[in-house]
């Protein structure tokens, strides 16, 4: 663990500190963003006198977000904004992230956390291979690896050939990634010939890349046809050949089959990206 002290709190504890910031999240509202403590209904921090007291508090809709570029809904008052990150734009307005001192050092701390929690420490090499620049995605890995003392590979997003070549040679053990990427890192592998298990990976960082409803709809309509369709199958292949030879030796032949059903996998580099 990064921080052993703050992340294994007992639930005692940690439900009074998690209200009391609560609590001074809705005061900083109130005292420096009228428009969006409105939003809030007016609430007072000590209205907030358990979590029960949070079904008072309206949700904020990406709409709204966006009408408020850039600085409607910023809260950070006199402290100076050292960084902003913001979304794309492609569906309206940006939405607007601006940073303080203490924003980019809490970010950096939960980065730290994360990254920890997947296995990752001062030993590890980290290749990340999610853009830097207005979108927020290497940068969290980024500064969340220096957190811990891990050596980083800033590369950024594309030029595939050369990532495969980093982590070739600096010998990298853990790859930050959005979701799909390592998909095109196996494509190209295979057409350059390039084998994942001569690499030292042994840990994938995956992130962003929300599923549509389609994408979810085929994904488990494929889970269906897999699953539910080979059953029947499978019955009627049994029944014939248990008839034919008896139960225990097909019994002996579905469990070789299905071991070799799986050997594929082990020369794959899927096994070891996922070991955490």
């Amino acid at each position: 663990m990064f921080q052993p002290s703050e992340e294994t709190r007992d639930r005692e504890a940690l439900e009074p500190l998690q209200l009391e910031r609560l609590r001074r999240t809705v005061s900083r509202i109130a005292a420096h963003n009228p428009v969006y403590w409105r939003h809030l209904g007016g609430i007072a921090a000590s209205d907030l006198a358990s979590f029960d007291d949070l079904g008072r508090l309206p949700f904020l809709t990406k709409d709204q977000l966006r009408d408020a570029y850039p600085y409607g809904m910023a809260c950070h008052g006199t402290e100076p904004v050292r960084r902003v990150h913001m979304s794309s734009g492609t569906t309206g307005a940006p939405i607007v992230n601006p940073y303080t001192a203490a924003d980019l050092d809490q970010w950096r701390e939960v980065m730290g956390r994360t990254l920890a929690a997947a296995g990752v420490t001062a030993r590890d090499v980290l290749l990340v291979t999610a853009s830097f620049g207005l979108f927020t995605g290497g940068f969290g890995f980024h500064f969340g690896a220096e957190a811990l003392g891990a050596m980083v590979i800033p590369v950024g997003a594309g030029r595939t050939l050369l990532q495969l070549q980093l982590v070739r040679d600096f010998q990298a053990t853990v790859l930050a990634a959005i979701a799909t990427y390592p998909l095109r890192m196996i494509e190209v592998a295979r057409q350059e010939g390039f084998d994942f298990r001569t690499t030292r990976l042994r840990v994938a960082l995956l992130g962003s890349e929300p599923w549509s409803d389609e994408l979810r709809a085929r994904i488990a309509g494929a889970h269906r046809t897999v699953n539910y369709g080979i059953r029947p199958i499978g019955a009627l292949l049994g029944g014939a050949l248990g008839a034919a030879i008896g139960v225990v030796p097909t019994l002996w032949v579905a469990t070789v089959g299905a071991t070799v059903s799986v050997l594929f996998l082990l020369p794959s580099p899927i096994p070891r990206m996922r070991q955490i």
